[in-house]
């Protein structure tokens, strides 16, 4: 075991990506608490223990012990594949997880030895890699745990949100109770200042539960704060509207909404609200006619004429989630918006 911690504190000295952050130990209420369970036993080699074989990393060799491959379902497999107990390649492993990085892998030895550990929000999505790429589920269990805790906290619940949608398996009942929670707090959050950097896909399935769990009002004060920073998405948050609560809206909030959607030159909603109460485009002082491709999705003319204000360029791009960084699983493990990890940070300085 000492072997194995020399060999693998050398091999972070050659990482830029080992943080000196990377346990904590005046922890915050922002941090995500692991322990496992059931630490790892060794024997030393003179008393007939484990031999020593090693992971390899790129050109860096990781010390461990065969029963840690004999423990992780994939560093087993791999091993197999190679004829070889003794050294794993995680090359094949790195095709499938390209998140994974040694910050990760050093977080999930710590817990497979039975450390107690405080991960920094920034490294959540490097253990969470880690833990998913090596099946390990009950780290999977405490960091879903940790994050159904974080989301009591107002200042950390997007954080909680982001992770539970991009990252965790879709059958998990740690995702659909953070989901709830936010729906729940949606009045609340939808005002906060990093609400509309949440990702599309983080958005998209927020509004369809509060489709369900929120009042009309609420839904589109939401829908019309995250879509105002995000212009470039227009196109596809307009379908949402069909399966939205908008048509519950009485005629003066239709209005209303319709109306404020122009005077935030959201020309492509305001458009698409108009063609779902059949009223007139909203005008104000200045006008300028501008094609504006809207809504397919809402049996609307792919082209319409548009009036409304317009002060900045015209555009009507639509942007796709990268997802170049795609597990084998096909989950999205996403940096996360700096802001909305930042702001945990900020709150744990002052």
């Amino acid at each position: 075991l000492s072997f194995l911690l020399s060999s693998f504190l050398s091999f972070c000295s050659l990482e830029s990506g080992c943080h000196s952050r990377l346990l904590s130990s005046m922890p915050s209420p922002y941090d995500v608490y692991i322990k496992s369970a059931k630490p790892l036993e060794t024997q030393p080699e003179e008393e007939g223990g484990a031999r020593p074989c090693t992971l390899r990393l790129g050109q860096n060799l990781i010390a461990t012990h065969r029963e840690l491959i004999e423990s992780l379902p994939v560093l087993s497999e791999l091993a197999a594949q190679q004829d070889s107990i003794d050294t794993v390649s995680l090359s094949s492993l790195l095709k499938h997880q390209p998140c994974l990085t040694p910050d990760g892998i050093k977080l999930l030895l710590d817990f497979v030895y039975g450390k107690e550990a405080y991960v920094k929000p920034k490294m959540v999505a490097d253990i969470l890699a880690a833990a998913n790429s090596l099946r390990v589920d009950d780290l999977i269990s405490q960091i879903e745990n940790e994050l159904m805790r974080l989301v009591g906290y107002d200042d950390s619940i997007l954080f909680s949100l982001e992770h539970a949608i991009l990252n965790m398996d879709e059958e998990s009942s740690a995702r659909y109770h953070i989901i709830q929670a936010a729906v729940t707090r949606l009045d609340k959050i939808s005002t906060h200042s990093n609400f509309g950097k949440i990702l599309w896909p983080t958005f998209e399935m927020l509004m369809k539960y509060a489709t369900i769990d929120s009042s009309s009002s609420v839904f589109m004060n939401a829908f019309i704060s995250w879509v105002n920073v995000n212009r470039h998405d227009q196109t596809r948050a307009c379908s949402l509207l069909f399966s939205s609560k908008f048509h519950e809206l009485t005629v003066v909030e239709k209005e209303e909404f319709a109306q404020r959607s122009a005077s935030l030159y959201l020309h492509g909603v305001s458009s698409a609200m108009s063609k779902l109460t059949g009223s007139a485009p909203f005008t104000e002082k200045r006008v300028l006619t501008h094609r504006w491709s809207t809504c397919s999705d809402l049996s609307i003319s792919s082209s319409v004429d548009v009036v409304a204000i317009h002060e900045e360029p015209f555009t009507n791009t639509n942007i796709t989630v990268d997802c170049s960084q795609l597990s084998e699983y096909g989950q999205i493990y996403s940096d996360i918006e700096d802001s909305i990890v930042d702001s945990l940070l900020e709150e744990e300085e002052s």
